[in-house]
């Protein structure tokens, strides 16, 4: 689940032997990624259907999923505490359940008991890392379903974040990733938000990773009041919180596109197309923000949003014209 830039540049070296590899190549990759890019709107398309547009305080049925949530109270911290910890995970779980609130920890005490770490050889594994960067993800590691981690690298914060998408797995859902319908919905932002909480909690700082998902992810937390209610959310694998936050400001029609957006993000990147939506998506949720009118959180979006240079632009030259569709500008030269 985590992309990486590392050996994306073999395959090409090896294809350019062949003269006009490379090119193919090329061509080969960016079909993919637009026929990905086609089955996330498809399938957001399908979802959307299915998804209700009540009022968040008068639904009565969650629109992503059910969470059936245990509501006794019990001390997952000293079940942690008092388990056998796989040893290359300690030092990563000890510094988790000091950060986290023990609300936090019913997934991670559950599924630590019969998690297995897979070391995947890129030699031996070659076939199944063709495999992955054939569908546009050329994993450093990844989480299952089955309650595997497979690690093909074991640089710094690799681990750390698959174990956080263990930490957040429950059924068909991780962490903000819902499975329903047989669609899915929600990866973009669970990468997203995964490597932010892995920088915040293990590594310290910025990584190349989902830097696009990231940004997002830290902008939808300003939706909340307290943006502790995004984590706890997180660890329920509970969609529906950031979506009824979101719809207090927002519709359904824009979280479905945001949420698009960043599954391409996310899946299927394709340059200079996605980057030109990356800022439209920052500057959309600004205008949605602002429906909030609370000023503490505008200030906040701004903050936020002003730390690219680009954007900080756009969002303040007074004579700027802006279309969302097509991001047409024009900067005082129009008299």
């Amino acid at each position: 689940m985590e992309l990486i830039l590392a050996l994306g540049n073999i395959v090409p070296a090896i294809l350019a032997f062949t003269g006009a590899g490379t090119i193919t190549f090329c061509n080969y990759k960016l079909f993919k990624k637009i026929k990905v890019q086609k089955q996330i709107k498809n399938n957001h398309l399908k979802l959307y259907k299915h998804t209700g547009d009540i009022e968040p305080n008068k639904r009565q049925k969650n629109p992503f999923v059910t969470l059936l949530m245990d509501k006794k109270s019990k001390d997952y911290l000293n079940a942690l505490n008092s388990m056998n910890i796989p040893e290359q995970l300690k030092d990563i779980v000890e510094k988790f359940k000091n950060y986290v609130e023990p609300e936090d920890l019913k997934f991670c005490v559950h599924n630590l008991q019969s998690v297995s770490i897979n070391h995947k050889n890129i030699l031996i594994d070659i076939k199944d890392y063709i495999q992955n960067f054939a569908r546009s993800v050329v994993a450093a590691g990844n989480y299952s379903y089955d309650n595997q981690i497979n690690l093909f690298f074991t640089k710094n914060g690799v681990l750390s974040h698959e174990f956080l998408h263990m930490a957040s797995h429950d059924n068909d859902c991780i962490g903000f990733q819902s499975n329903v319908h047989n669609e899915e919905i929600g990866r973009g932002l669970n990468e997203g938000y995964t490597e932010l909480l892995n920088q915040r909690i293990f590594t310290g700082k910025k990584r190349s990773t989902y830097q696009k998902n990231v940004k997002m992810a830290g902008l939808f937390e300003l939706f909340f009041d307290n943006p502790k209610d995004m984590q706890h959310a997180y660890f329920k694998a509970n969609l529906d919180t950031v979506f009824d936050e979101f719809r207090k400001h927002g519709t359904k029609e824009e979280f479905f596109e945001i949420m698009q957006d960043l599954d391409n993000f996310a899946r299927a990147y394709i340059p200079i197309k996605d980057d030109i939506k990356y800022i439209k998506m920052q500057l959309k949720l600004y205008d949605i923000i602002k429906r909030s009118n609370n000023k503490e959180k505008i200030r906040k979006f701004e903050e936020e949003l002003d730390k690219n240079k680009v954007i900080s632009l756009l969002r303040k030259k007074q004579n700027l014209k802006l279309h969302y569709n097509t991001l047409e500008t024009q900067i005082g030269f129009n008299k």
